[in-house]
């Protein structure tokens, strides 16, 4: 009797080889990747799309903003006992003198400040405020009015600096405060920050004082 011993081979085509699996897994992590960048990005652009009003209000108080600090006048412009204490500003908050007006208001030079109020939850979110009163009105009966307005609310946090040369002894750069109210800055920085899971964002702003002295 003779036996025949066959040795039995497996197809090539029957499994992956770990090349194979390595190439499926990398190509796997590469679209997971693309999907999950995707995703972000749509959520973020909803996010925004679906708070116009929260830009609007940042938009309409940087350009009241810019308005009141591109017409300061220097301190001699006003009639008033402290008038060498006009303009005085720090890092968080900033006092000046203005000929800007909105539609409502009556014209003339309104004494202003710019600051964040104190914490008001526990979240230590804040109002940016701003207090005007008319100092010099060009209505000689024109009544003196003083308002207070919150511009924004749920603030994190304000900085402020100014661009100058205090005196001529020094090189003009950026300064956390202003104590020369007869010698007013070169220009005006505003920083503002929100908490992270607001919606709104604020462009550090740049104001050149069109009367600097």
């Amino acid at each position: 009797m003779k036996i025949t011993c066959r040795q039995h081979r497996w197809p090539q085509d029957a499994g992956f080889s770990i090349l194979e699996m390595l190439v499926a897994l990398s190509l796997l992590a590469i679209l997971a990747t693309m999907l999950f960048t995707g995703l972000r990005t749509g959520r973020l652009a909803l996010e925004r799309a679906g708070s116009p009003e929260s830009e609007l209000e940042v938009a309409l108080t940087q350009s009241r903003l810019h308005g009141l600090l591109s017409q300061i006048h220097p301190a001699k412009t006003s009639n008033a006992p402290d008038a060498n204490d006009v303009f005085v500003g720090d890092a968080g908050a900033v006092r000046f003198v203005s000929s800007y007006t909105a539609q409502s208001q009556i014209s003339g030079l309104y004494e202003c400040r710019l600051f964040l109020s104190s914490p008001s939850n526990r979240n230590g979110q804040r109002r940016l405020v701003l207090t005007q009163r008319l100092r010099r009105p060009n209505n000689a009966s024109a009544p003196v009015l003083q308002t207070q307005t919150t511009l924004l609310e749920g603030v994190a946090g304000m900085r402020i600096r100014y661009f100058g040369q205090p005196d001529r002894m020094q090189s003009a750069t950026w300064f956390s405060s202003w104590r020369k109210p007869d010698h007013l800055p070169q220009a005006i920085e505003i920083a503002l920050s929100f908490e992270p899971q607001s919606r709104r964002s604020w462009h550090t702003m740049i104001v050149h004082l069109r009367l600097s002295d």
